[in-house]
């Protein structure tokens, strides 16, 4: 049996999805089981597949969390970086904070 999801929390579990949240915490922090949340997403994807991005995003209210990852697709791009090197990136400023190392030293 599929649980009906009112839509101010559909919004919240796909924002919380889209801040790359994993499934089992989106479906705690809303009182969800994981398998809801992970219906929903794949109902979102294939949504987007069959009217795109924009048009799915916009029936689900998420189109500022879709447009803030447009953004940073295109600084990566500007960068000339590609996602692996950005997430090396973030693991090494992380690194650097462990060990109390500023950034800007």
């Amino acid at each position: 049996m599929t649980v009906k999801v009112s839509l101010p929390k559909l919004r919240r579990m796909m924002a919380l999805y889209f801040e790359g949240r994993p499934q089992t915490e989106i479906a705690s922090r809303l009182g969800l089981d994981q398998s809801t949340v992970s219906l929903h997403a794949t109902r979102f994807k294939a949504r987007a597949n069959e009217q795109g991005l924009l048009p799915a995003a916009k029936e689900v209210g998420v189109l500022n969390e879709v447009d803030s990852l447009r953004s940073l697709s295109v600084e990566l791009l500007r960068s000339n970086l590609s996602v692996e090197e950005a997430r090396e990136g973030v693991n090494i400023l992380d690194q650097l904070q462990r060990l109390s190392i500023r950034t800007e030293d």
